[in-house]
């Protein structure tokens, strides 16, 4: 008999996105543009470990000497501090996905079908589809 616990799911997605979603004026196309990329970025875990990725943070600040800091932001990092974060991260028991647009190539694109629908998806609803697993 497994000691598994009953859970409704076996796998935990953590996502975040930076950039903005808006396509109508871009840097540095446009000078007052949003940000030339959208970025949607997520770890998937086993719903065993779903509470483990909050102490993995913790020691891979702590060994980056950002022991005040809470929330891990790559961007944030000074350069020397990025490889760091990448080689504690490696061994983790987590896969790793990211979805990276370039906004100034999607100007002046449409999408019939998308756009024929009563509800169109904003391009971030569309992004996070774009990371949905297809099969199980």
């Amino acid at each position: 008999m497994s000691c598994r616990p009953i859970t409704a799911y076996d796998y935990v997605a953590f996502i975040d996105e930076a950039g903005d979603p808006g396509i109508s004026k871009v840097r540095p196309r446009d000078p007052n543009g949003g940000s030339e990329w959208l970025m949607i970025g997520g770890i998937l875990v086993e719903a065993k470990r779903e509470l483990e990725p909050v102490a993995w943070v913790r020691k891979i600040l702590d060994s980056i000497d950002m022991k005040q800091k809470r929330e891990l932001h790559f961007r944030d990092l000074d350069e020397w501090r990025k490889p760091l974060v990448c080689s504690a991260m490696a061994p983790l028991p987590l896969r790793a996905f990211v979805l990276a647009s370039n906004k100034k190539n999607m100007r002046g694109h449409t999408n019939p079908r998308a756009e024929a629908k009563a509800n169109p998806l904003t391009s971030k609803q569309y992004f996070l589809q774009l990371l949905r697993p297809t099969h199980t």
